[in-house]
């Protein structure tokens, strides 16, 4: 399933900011499998830990999943080039006025980059592919 998913968001010309994980369940214990979720899927999207974030929220005994009955998980896996697209539109500037800064988390060297209309229109590209994706979902 993971490799359609990565096939359909053309996976190989993403460049991922952060993961983000959130698991909803009163039974399961998420601080106990967290670093395996976080290595199994650094591995499997070749990229670095430190870019994927997971964590547990219980249901506090309200409905299906505070009766123990399901869980449910909320993953947000953001790219660079499509957060540079949504704050444009939010922020009604253009892409010109952004700036891209990339840290090494390993060395600390910080660099700062133009956003090129390339670069805009990729990301412009897969947020009205998601949007649409979500629309027929909705239907």
């Amino acid at each position: 399933m993971l490799n359609k998913v990565l096939e359909i968001i053309e996976y190989d010309k993403v460049v991922i900011n952060n993961i983000d994980i959130t698991v909803l369940s009163q039974v399961i214990n998420i601080s106990k499998i967290s670093e395996a979720i976080i290595s199994n899927l650094a591995d499997l999207l070749r990229i670095d830990k430190q870019l994927i974030n997971v964590k547990g929220k219980s249901f506090d005994y309200l409905g299906v999943i505070g009766d123990g009955i399901a869980s449910a998980v909320f993953l947000v896996f953001v790219a660079i080039d499509v957060n540079n697209t949504i704050y444009s539109e939010l922020f009604n500037k253009p892409y010109e006025e952004f700036k891209f800064v990339a840290i090494d988390k390993g060395s600390l060297d910080i660099g700062i980059y133009d956003v090129s209309q390339e670069f805009y229109e990729s990301g412009k590209e897969k947020v009205t592919k998601a949007l649409e994706t979500f629309e027929t979902t909705e239907e």
